[in-house]
């Protein structure tokens, strides 16, 4: 091999190398680009028009809440955008985890109040209310949600929200309705929680608010263990 011929294979080497490399940079500036809509993601839901083989999408929503949610992998958060009343009949087990969950028109181009129905008995749990569990960290945020409770004797059944880590609540624009059952919202949490409340009405919690306190006893940050804003009564 002459001398040219051996410059000209390591100038093509190099060049290889060049192109290997772009591809590799190239690779990671997109998955960087995508890494916030890995990790929070935004998910549809519409029971009435969604249809079976939906993939979350606007154009293409889950046909149920439960089916969105088992869409998410295990520490994966996302905003449910809710483009009807729903159902929680599943109980939902995740480590943190941040939802979200948001009462939208039908086009989603605005808010609208959306009702989420929490079934009295688990399809997956005969012992659960459908709702959301975590062992870690768990935040769950409504908006311009109708929460309405199960109404079961919490003799039997577990609260609707539970996590033995910590678990924070918050509601906005919303309206909760506990006017029949005794299962509490949120469950005993050994590693603390918070609940916020704005703009937000409520009916007849009658000690639904937080398990192990008694109807008509105030709850405080320094009474419930927890950061309460505003304080209610239990």
């Amino acid at each position: 091999m002459t001398t040219t011929e051996q410059i000209n294979d390591l100038i093509a080497g190099f060049t290889d190398l060049k192109t290997f490399f772009e591809g590799e940079r190239q690779r990671l500036e997109d998955a960087r680009s995508n890494l916030t809509n890995d990790l929070y993601i935004k998910i549809y839901v519409d029971e009435i028009n969604g249809a079976e083989g939906g993939d979350g999408s606007l154009a293409s929503p889950f046909n149920s809440l439960d089916t969105a949610l088992l869409s998410l992998k295990q520490g994966q958060s996302a905003e449910f955008r809710l483009l009807s009343n729903a159902t929680l009949n599943r109980r939902h087990d995740d480590d943190n985890t941040t939802y979200r969950f948001s009462g939208r028109v039908a086009d989603d181009s605005g808010a609208a109040l959306r009702a989420i129905t929490v079934a009295p008995v688990a399809e997956n749990s005969v012992n659960d209310t459908g709702g959301l569990t975590g062992s870690i960290m768990k935040f769950c945020t409504f908006v311009s949600i109708e929460l309405k409770m199960p109404d079961n004797d919490p003799a039997l059944f577990s609260s609707v929200l539970n996590c033995s880590g910590f678990l924070g609540v918050a509601f906005r624009n919303c309206e909760i309705d506990g006017v029949s059952g005794d299962v509490p919202l949120i469950g005993s949490v050994s590693g603390g929680f918070s609940l916020g409340l704005k703009s937000t009405t409520y009916a007849a919690m009658n000690g639904r608010w937080v398990e192990g306190f008694a109807s008509g006893v105030a709850l405080t940050a320094d009474a419930a263990g927890g950061l309460i804003d505003p304080s209610i009564t239990n």
